[in-house]
């Protein structure tokens, strides 16, 4: 709802009404400013955040940042490219297309209307958030998890639970007490490790139908880099998408991880379709006389990589603002609304309808200081609208 103060009397009703003639200046200089300095992808769902440098003021302030928004680069600032007006030196731009890339121009005016010319521009691509479909941590159980084809070692077969920490493998799991590894009890380096042959984890059947960028993503340790022959043995990943009868290789390598520390490992399915019937196995074996291997692994994740952005509710509106003037300012203030968000999004229009809005700025606040709002014009509406966690806003009415 919009609020709104009268010039004459202070009071707030319906519609920010006044009739303030702005002063007259015979200032044409503009304000000194370099322009953008910086814009990144945002915290939130369809967000970028800009950043600059303030002006320095030559004539007649408060100066006021204009931001100007494409998605052409080497674009003209225009009316119809301007998204929002700050007194500020930063602001967060929301409610963009996630994996959009925007192009950004900052200009500075003064109250006299003095603009500066800057032509430097800056881009980024709205924050795209992933959606964690599934997590097995094992803390339960095996959750359908077995060894399964290929298990020919001696020893280091592997095994669910807590394992002993040795030189060649950590002794805790990456969360909680269980996890897969090669050998549970070792009293010792090279002890219950990997001996003569091959071990395969294999995965329970998990579908990502409907994901719109399904990925993978576990935590493993591997250690092949101990003993009299370091670095022969490999370790090896591989997905199948029909229950096991074909495999393609996502992992192959003869590194270890370094200092009993874990690696989280993420593969996108990319040209892979996605099924009902999908599974991993993890292969670790010592075919090398003389090598130390050992292998762990934990935290098993299906992730849809841009699906994070989809499903918010939508943000409730902000039904009770207040306006009063302080000077030539004028604050806005919904403190006694209970709508709860973490961002809020001030705007201006001269129109009653508000048909022709202006992104102000952005608070965590529930207030926000319209800088000069008081001067600027005989007739000023203002609206505030909530964000919520993915960067959705509420309705602009």
């Amino acid at each position: 709802m919009v609020r709104a103060v009268d010039s004459r009397s202070g009071e707030d009703g319906n519609l920010v009404r006044r009739s303030v003639t702005a002063p007259a200046s015979p200032d044409t200089k503009p304000p000194a400013f370099s322009g953008v300095d910086s814009v990144v992808a945002g915290a939130a769902c369809g967000e970028t955040e800009l950043a600059w440098s303030a002006a320095q003021e030559t004539c007649s302030g408060p100066v006021v940042y204009e931001v100007h928004r494409a998605t052409t680069p080497g674009f003209t600032p225009s009316p119809s490219t301007l998204v929002g007006l700050t007194t500020a030196t930063s602001l967060v731009d929301s409610g963009l297309a996630p994996t959009t890339t925007y192009y950004y121009a900052v200009r500075a005016s003064d109250r006299a209307g003095n603009a500066d010319g800057n032509v430097k521009r800056r881009s980024a691509t709205a924050t795209v958030l992933p959606e964690l479909l599934s997590s097995e941590t094992f803390e339960s159980g095996a959750a359908g998890w077995a060894r399964s084809g290929l298990n020919d070692a001696a020893s280091g077969l592997w095994e669910l639970g807590d394992p002993t920490q040795t030189d060649a493998q950590p002794g805790t799991c990456p969360s909680g007490s269980a996890c897969w590894a090669t050998g549970l009890n070792n009293a010792s380096l090279g002890d219950n490790d990997i001996d003569g042959g091959t071990t395969t984890l294999l995965s329970a059947r998990f579908s990502l139908v409907g994901a719109a960028s399904p990925a993978i993503r576990y935590k493993r340790y591997y250690s092949n880099n101990t003993g009299a022959t370091p670095g022969t043995d490999s370790w090896k990943v591989d997905l199948s998408t029909d229950d096991g009868a074909s495999w393609t290789p996502i992992e192959n390598t003869t590194a270890s991880d370094a200092g009993l520390v874990f690696t989280q490992f993420e593969f996108p399915l990319g040209g892979i379709a996605p099924t009902a019937n999908m599974r991993v196995r993890f292969v670790a074996a010592d075919l090398a006389d003389g090598s130390l291997v050992e292998a762990v692994v934990d935290d098993f994740e299906l992730v849809d990589a841009t699906g994070g952005c989809d499903g918010c509710p939508a943000p409730p509106s902000v039904g009770r603002i207040l306006a009063q003037r302080d000077g030539a300012d004028v604050v806005l203030d919904w403190t006694g609304d209970p709508v709860s968000a973490g961002r809020f999004k001030a705007y201006s229009s001269a129109q009653p309808d508000f048909s022709d809005g202006t992104l102000l700025g952005t608070t965590t606040a529930k207030s926000y200081r319209h800088a000069g709002g008081a001067a600027v014009g005989a007739f000023t509406a203002y609206l505030v609208t909530a964000v919520d966690a993915c960067g959705q806003e509420g309705p602009l009415r």
